[in-house]
């Protein structure tokens, strides 16, 4: 009698542990990754934010990697992602190394999409900027602010490979070329980095004792670029691109003359869109190219949150 009760007892909880682990399948969601080139850089940590958000509303849990800014690491964290179950991989490539990214995610059938760095292969959609066109509007801008005078001009560039930096630097020399009265004396790599900007420029801020100007290719660059100006006591033009929160902050206290800004935070709600309508077996857009905006001391209000 014991026995049978025992049995009983047993296969009850037998039942209960299947009946279980089926309802938690069941509630499991599908897994949407995120493999970003880093965590530290305010418009990634943006974007990461905007991809959250979107995520939760449509049904997603969000696997997010950081590749600390290592393609090796990065092309681990993807082959991580595919292998947890990854529906969908939103890229952010560290270096052009990340078109072997696209080319795995290709072979495991795994659809992927890149996010304002455009890495060629077969992807579902591109989510940002145009990079050569905000290449081409940082000289516009400084070329209205000059009307014709002649300034010597230093240029950080950001990650060496970085489809980002390589686009936006075609674009700033094809407008270089229609504006002779821009002297461009430095032109250095900063790594999209605050920290390895910094000493970038307090090097080419010695070296160009009458340069005016330092073209940033993104706010990380141009706070660092402000940091070494400030060190120096030297007064001059930064600008850089992302509205991020302390450089638009930094612009209102006219520390930064401008930021070309982008809704980071957007791009990253509307590629978890376009990566549902995808998955679901919509029409998904191919690419979707994000409005730019000049922010300066006039007009920063409205951008700060």
């Amino acid at each position: 009698m014991i026995k049978r009760i025992a049995a009983g007892v047993a296969a009850a909880t037998a039942l209960a542990a299947l009946l279980m682990a089926g309802a938690a399948q069941a509630q499991q969601k599908p897994i949407i990754a995120a493999v970003f080139a880093n965590q530290t850089n305010q418009a990634w940590i943006a974007t990461a934010e905007g991809v959250r958000e979107e995520a939760a509303k449509r049904g997603y849990d969000v696997l997010l990697t950081d590749a600390r800014d290592n393609i090796a690491k990065q092309l681990s964290d993807a082959e991580d992602a595919i292998t947890r179950g990854a529906k969908f991989i939103l890229l952010i490539g560290v270096d052009q190394g990340a078109a072997q990214i696209i080319r795995n995610a290709n072979e495991r059938k795994v659809p992927i999409l890149n996010i304002m760095r455009s890495y060629p292969g077969d992807v579902v959609s591109y989510v940002g900027v145009d990079n050569v066109r905000v290449g081409e509007a940082m000289i516009e801008w400084w070329a209205k602010q000059l009307n014709g005078r002649a300034a010597e001009t230093m240029v950080i560039t950001g990650t060496p490979g970085a489809a980002s930096s390589v686009d936006r630097e075609k674009g700033l020399d094809k407008e270089l070329a229609k504006h002779p009265n821009i002297k461009i004396v430095a032109r250095q790599a900063g790594f999209y980095d605050r920290a390895k900007s910094l000493p970038v420029a307090e090097n080419i801020l010695q070296a160009n004792a009458k340069a005016e100007a330092i073209i940033g290719f993104n706010d990380e660059i141009a706070m660092g670029a402000l940091a070494a100006a400030k060190a120096q006591n030297r007064k001059l033009v930064i600008t850089g691109t992302d509205g991020n929160k302390d450089a638009l902050q930094a612009i209102k206290n006219g520390e930064l003359t401008m930021s070309i800004v982008f809704d980071l935070r957007q791009a990253g709600r509307l590629a978890v869109e376009v990566a549902d309508n995808h998955l679901k077996g919509k029409p998904a857009e191919k690419r979707i190219d994000l409005p730019i905006n000049f922010v300066t001391k006039e007009n920063v209000d409205k951008f700060i949150r």
